[in-house]
């Protein structure tokens, strides 16, 4: 494993170089070194955010001074997704809206659907603000749909998958955008998108307790984001490899895998999958009984999450891991408190308004695609009509060429 990632790291570096030598190259046209800057400072987003900044703002420093408007809301947005990974969220969608500005003033809305829509919707996502979150993504798909933007629509049907998991009893509905997002990326030979659809479908086979199948897709997401370097998504799918073990009682593993997604958690600076992963951990104790230790990393995790703003869904997993290891140990007391924080947090959640948007987004969608089905047959029924029309035109012709 440890050989795979070497191998991988060391191909990620070669392609950045590459990308650095055409940055340096200043004889060649300002869009391509443009291009190869921004897919270097993306490149380091989800591995090393910090590095991203650095990148992004020389791209936007020479973007500006030469008047591109679009580049340089390419690298405002690089900074907000460099942010979003450090669980930054206010800067993430400070930087999101200051692109936006520069897009609009653009005229791009293919980009828009990206940053405006799709990545300040993972942000309110995150932070359990699951209608706004609704609002964004599903603005986003109409975009990236009305300018023929393939991925673009396959990473909001993504979203829209992720965003279900928040919904009890969706299970038909994320498989139904998963795999909708799955056709297009196997389209486009896009395999980071292919490893998200495989992570989500581990989380999903999880859920339903089906650990075979859950193990098989998150090998097939690891694959792909080692061979990316993509430290964020190894770090997510170490993290669903360690619950499975641990639901298999494969503790040591768990942990060895638990303890390698801290490592790559703490490097990024992201707090939000910090608090999963010492849940995930405290989760792992309770199960070997071990519930000061439990404790422990589910006060961290429970920090955490009141940091982030509450409410959110981390603040309720911790809740509930506090009471679950308080309540074994015969802490009745300390359970209380913490089963009352959970139902308050619980609570507060927006469920219902987060069912009606769902319910609403899917009724748009099928007006929206019943009106396109009316277009298309009103459309078909002008062109029959016109060729009806033509081929009488000809008949009589011919009928007056033979008189």
């Amino acid at each position: 494993m440890f050989l795979g990632l070497f191998t991988a790291s060391l191909s990620a570096q070669e392609k950045a170089d590459s990308l650095w030598r055409v940055w340096q190259n200043h004889t060649l046209q300002d869009s391509v070194r443009l291009t190869a800057m921004q897919a270097l400072a993306y490149r380091y987003t989800q591995s090393n955010p910090d590095s991203a900044h650095i990148f992004a703002e020389m791209q936007r420093a020479f973007a500006a001074g030469k008047g591109l408007l679009r580049w340089e809301a390419r690298a405002l947005n690089i900074i907000g997704l460099a942010y979003r990974f450090q669980s930054n969220f206010s800067k993430a969608l400070e930087y999101y809206g200051q692109s936006i500005i520069l897009l609009e003033k653009a005229g791009d809305r293919r980009y828009m659907s990206a940053v405006l829509y799709g990545n300040m919707g993972d942000v309110y996502r995150v932070q359990s603000n699951i209608p706004k979150a609704i609002d964004c993504v599903t603005k986003s798909l109409a975009i990236a749909q009305e300018s023929g933007n393939q991925k673009g629509a396959a990473d909001a049907y993504v979203s829209i998958a992720v965003m279900y998991f928040d919904l009890p009893d969706s299970h038909e509905k994320i498989l139904e955008y998963l795999e909708k997002a799955r056709v297009i990326y196997e389209s486009l030979k896009f395999e980071p998108g292919l490893s998200l659809v495989y992570a989500n479908l581990t989380t999903i086979y999880f859920n339903q307790k089906d650990l075979d199948k859950a193990f098989y897709f998150v090998e097939k997401a690891l694959d792909i984001q080692e061979k990316e370097g993509n430290t964020y998504g190894m770090a997510t799918s170490l993290f669903n490899r360690a619950a499975i073990r641990s639901n298999r009682n494969q503790f040591q593993k768990a942990l060895t895998d638990f303890n390698r997604v801290a490592v790559y958690f703490e490097r990024l600076g992201d707090q939000e999958g910090l608090a999963d992963t010492y849940n995930g951990l405290g989760e792992l104790w309770i199960r070997q009984k071990r519930y000061d230790s439990a404790i422990e990393m589910c006060q961290k995790s429970l920090k955490i999450a009141r940091d982030i703003g509450t409410p959110n869904f981390k603040e309720t997993e911790a809740c509930q891991c506090l009471y679950t290891a308080h309540r074994k140990k015969g802490n009745y007391k300390q359970a209380l408190e913490y089963l009352e924080a959970y139902n308050e947090a619980n609570d507060s959640l927006q469920k219902n308004e987060t069912a009606q948007k769902f319910k609403q987004m899917e009724i748009e969608r099928q007006i929206a695609a019943d009106s396109l089905y009316r277009e298309k047959e009103r459309f078909m029924l002008e062109i029959a009509y016109q060729q009806t029309i033509r081929r009488k035109d000809r008949a009589m012709s011919m009928l007056v060429a033979i008189g």
